[in-house]
């Protein structure tokens, strides 16, 4: 999921633990053990912090906030930039499939293969939880102008 959803972060975090890299599943460990460390924190009122495939990320204490060259990558990172992010994020913030085809300049047909394939990958059962993902997991806020407004 991390390497689906935050891709910028996998790839640093593969990089970071390279030298692990001939023991599958130590290498795998530490980039999770990483991530969770640095974005799932003690001080939320969620009972838990994955939850329906959601990640319910949180700014987390940390000694090397602001000084460390992964933060906004690893720590805080933000999502992917590919297509189906993007329809998913104009989804996520209420736009219908119409709204968003206009707004990208896409066909309708287009987007809803794009929220399809994106449910398939992430193994999501519905479009509400692809709301719940890109509402949650994202910490960026996406200033979205309605259809009308291009």
């Amino acid at each position: 999921m991390i390497e689906v959803v935050y891709p910028e972060a996998m790839k640093a975090l593969k990089q970071e633990y390279s030298s692990s890299s001939r023991n599958y599943y130590f290498f795998h460990y530490k980039i999770v053990d990483r991530f969770i460390r640095c974005n799932f924190g003690e001080n939320d009122l969620l009972r838990y912090d994955i939850e329906y495939g959601t990640m319910n990320m949180e700014q987390v204490r940390c000694p090397l906030r602001q000084i460390c060259k992964n933060e906004n990558v690893i720590c805080n990172p933000s999502m992917s930039t590919d297509k189906e992010t993007q329809v998913a994020k104009l989804y996520a913030h209420g736009l219908s499939q119409q709204e968003i085809a206009d707004v990208l300049h896409k066909s309708s047909c287009t987007v809803n293969a794009q929220l399809y394939n994106l449910k398939q990958r992430l193994n999501l059962k519905s479009s509400h939880e692809i709301i719940k993902l890109f509402n949650n997991g994202s910490n960026n806020k996406i200033q979205i102008r309605r259809a009308e407004e291009y």
